[in-house]
């Protein structure tokens, strides 16, 4: 207990040597949590959704004629259907997606503005998000809309919102006709509102679904497990180029020539060079924010020596030993460590807004 009484004494009497510690420490702290929590978000990508290791995004590669472009998950509308047909001792599920519809939906004469993306009724099987209420099924009717849990709080308050209408572009009305979980913004497909992929607007303009839509729908595939991915990628291109073939596909434009295949969602996001850049510019600012911290702590501590030798004497001189005067200083910096680890969760929380991410992401 004397050692702590005295490391108090001790942070009391140096108050000014203390003050600029908890402030070298607090800012440390702060920066370098945030920039650790940043590089978690992405290592954590698509964790959200349920036995992620199953999920494949189907990719396409582009030939104009000069090589093969980088390969995205954006496919041709009907490959989701065709790899279920053609691959069903392998795949368990498929789903495409269209995330190119105007994102706001109309409650009274209120526009709420939120991520939406349309989808088929396989779509939360596939993804594998929770769904709350209702039928994933319903979503194939062409007025079906389902929402999380947050937006769906957002719009009605406590109100049960199933069965409830709402407008979308002024002009559909949509039925609410389920609630799945809140999706966290470190996900490839993030969605606050699912719309059914077979509504009407899907059949206007220029809009295509069938093999001549070109590659605007994102598709992906849940395989059984123990399914062979391999399997499928040999086969992929035989079967989807009978399909371009029949459709005329390659006489009517300046493809020559597409390669599709599937490859693990789980990490896909990290393939990207813009996020493994992230990543690495974010770890080697957090460790360097918080080694600079520390070594100032450390560089305090020791110019402060020549003024507290007066006193270390005294405590030796009434018998205290090395590992007493050595723990006077570990509890010391226990305390100011404390103080500082505090006003850093204070500055987190009262800077939410500035942190260029979604704070319950970033901190989930």
């Amino acid at each position: 207990m004397k050692q702590i009484y005295y490391a108090i004494q001790n942070i009391i009497r140096g108050k000014d040597s203390t003050l600029v510690k908890v402030v070298s420490l607090s800012l440390g702290l702060f920066f370098s949590i945030i920039m650790f929590a940043m590089v978690g978000m992405q290592l954590g990508f698509n964790s959200f959704y349920q036995d992620n290791e199953n999920i494949y995004a189907a990719e396409t590669a582009w030939d104009s004629g000069q090589g093969f472009d980088t390969k995205n998950y954006y496919c041709m509308y009907p490959t989701a259907k065709t790899l279920m047909e053609h691959f069903p001792e392998q795949i368990e599920s498929a789903t495409v997606i269209a995330n190119f519809a105007p994102r706001s939906l109309q409650h009274g004469k209120e526009d709420i503005r939120l991520g939406l993306i349309q989808s088929d009724s396989l779509f939360f099987q596939t993804m594998g998000v929770p769904l709350v209420k209702g039928n994933a099924l319903d979503l194939h009717s062409p007025d079906a809309l389902f929402l999380s849990e947050s937006t769906a709080r957002r719009i009605f308050g406590s109100e049960n919102p199933m069965g409830k209408t709402l407008r979308w572009q002024k002009e559909y009305e949509l039925i609410v006709k389920g609630i799945f979980a809140d999706m966290p913004r470190n996900v490839t497909m993030y969605a606050e509102a699912v719309l059914s992929i077979n509504h009407p607007w899907m059949l206007r303009g220029t809009l295509r679904t069938d093999w001549m839509s070109g590659g605007n729908y994102p598709t992906f595939v849940r395989l059984k497990k123990g399914a062979d991915m391999d399997y499928i990628n040999q086969r992929i291109n035989s079967v989807v180029g009978n399909y371009l073939d029949s459709a005329g596909f390659y006489d009517s434009g300046s493809v020559k020539k597409i390669e599709l295949s599937l490859t693990p969602l789980k990490g896909y996001h990290l393939q990207q060079a813009s996020a493994k850049a992230m990543v690495i510019v974010f770890t080697v600012l957090g460790l360097v924010l918080l080694l600079t911290a520390a070594f100032n702590y450390a560089l305090i501590s020791i110019s402060s020596l020549s003024h507290r030798a007066k006193a270390i004497g005294v405590h030796k001189c009434n018998g205290a030993e090395t590992p007493q005067i050595f723990g006077m200083f570990l509890y010391e910096t226990l305390f100011l460590t404390s103080i500082s680890v505090l006003i850093a969760i204070f500055l987190i929380l009262n800077f939410r807004e500035q942190i260029p991410a979604p704070f319950e992401t970033l901190f989930a």
